[in-house]
């Protein structure tokens, strides 16, 4: 957090520093602390500050999820959820049990099953075991209660994803889907958007350190396809 002021006379000095412009307007560090407010398990109440993680909204369910990123060097799987309403964050815990879990191809016309989860969870338990540790992802929403994360990458271990997985925010539960057919290579800091029933995945870096410029898209219609 920066505070900004003028000070006469300060601009020729530190004009070398870049603290201070032409017209004499400096701006001055200011120090401040997080309020830390115990949480059962949780060491916080909020986020640590972290880089390459996704923040998607759930407008519908005045909810913000928050995945993954970077602390220091070291990759997280955790998932925060906010809510609008009562300005609170919580840290969802992650125990795992076994459902049997409907699977999504990328060139069949099985997406649709995405908008039905959250009946399915509720009828069959969900696991809540994350995805695993990275940075770099992107998730988009695709219905109210459901989005969809893509790749990513844990970049201490060398690590790169191309997998797809799904949240449900009333649920609270997180999916793998097993994926058949063409997949996009994995990468991390690459563009993802939802347009009505398509996702679209542009560009990106590869494990070689390939800068990639494909663009694919999962068309989730029912007779939908994968382009590359």
């Amino acid at each position: 957090v920066y505070e900004e002021s003028a000070e006469e006379g300060l601009a020729e000095e530190d004009e070398a520093v870049g603290g201070v412009n032409e017209k004499g307007v400096k701006w001055t560090p200011m120090m401040y602390k997080r309020p830390i407010v115990p949480v059962e398990g949780q060491p916080k109440s909020c986020p640590p500050a972290m880089t390459g993680c996704s923040l998607t909204a759930f407008s519908a369910r005045q909810k913000l999820v928050l995945f993954g990123g970077v602390t220091d060097i070291t990759a997280c799987n955790t998932t925060w959820v906010y809510d609008m309403r009562t300005k609170k964050w919580t840290a969802l815990s992650h125990a795992e049990t076994s459902i049997e879990e409907p699977s999504l191809s990328w060139n069949a016309n099985q997406f649709k099953n995405i908008a039905q989860f959250a009946e399915t969870f509720s009828k069959k338990g969900a696991s809540y075991t994350p995805p695993p540790p990275r940075s770099g992802h992107t998730a988009v929403l695709v219905s109210d209660d459901e989005m969809v994360l893509f790749g990513g990458a844990d970049i201490a271990i060398g690590r790169y994803f191309n997998d797809l997985w799904s949240f449900n925010v009333v649920t609270m539960a997180w999916t793998q889907q097993e994926i058949c057919g063409l997949k996009p290579k994995p990468r991390w800091m690459f563009a993802m958007a939802a347009v009505e029933t398509r996702i679209f995945i542009h560009g990106g870096e590869s494990k070689d350190y390939e800068v990639l410029g494909d663009l694919h898209i999962y068309d989730h219609n029912p007779r939908g396809e994968l382009n590359a």
